[in-house]
């Protein structure tokens, strides 16, 4: 966090942004942290009368697309017969020739590497490593011996 206030006081170099976005990212270690330490820097940082904006909006993060689905795991679990859900679903997918598992538990938390993950995305980057994969067409599941992508089990039932 002290690493942040620090990054967060010096001027806008590429070089000091990259390493803010770095630390900040979903997957890094601390992220959660070093968001903290960046808002709190931030909103210190403006006057008295300006308000608050998000370390997401500061950081460049593109805004929520409003024709983006609101659906997520939780709510879309409603459709599952529960003597399904007891174990938890398979997730697979395939990322440079490898095979990634996962499991999607009853309370909508996906499940990699003995860890809950809250969204599709955050898992999938935790499981491969790689920031550029949509956790919601990599994932998929089988219910009811139809094979299919989380996206697709979403526009099927939301």
């Amino acid at each position: 966090m002290t690493e942040i206030a620090v990054l967060a006081q010096m001027p806008g170099l590429p070089s000091i942004q990259e390493l803010i976005t770095k630390k900040v990212h979903p997957t890094a270690q601390w992220s959660a942290a070093a968001t903290a330490a960046l808002t709190l820097q931030r909103t210190c940082a403006l006057p008295m009368n300006e308000p608050a904006t998000p370390a997401a909006a500061c950081l460049g993060t593109p805004a929520l697309d409003p024709g983006r689905s609101k659906v997520d795991l939780q709510d879309l679990l409603a459709q599952v017969d529960p003597a399904g859900l007891e174990a938890g679903i398979m997730l697979t997918g395939q990322h440079n020739k490898r095979v990634h598992r996962a499991i999607l538990q009853r309370d909508g938390r996906i499940s990699v590497l003995g860890r809950s993950w809250g969204t599709p995305t955050i898992a999938v980057r935790v499981a491969t490593g790689s920031d550029d994969v949509d956790g919601w067409e990599f994932w998929r599941l089988t219910i009811a011996g139809v094979e299919q992508s989380l996206a697709e089990f979403r526009a099927t039932h939301a």
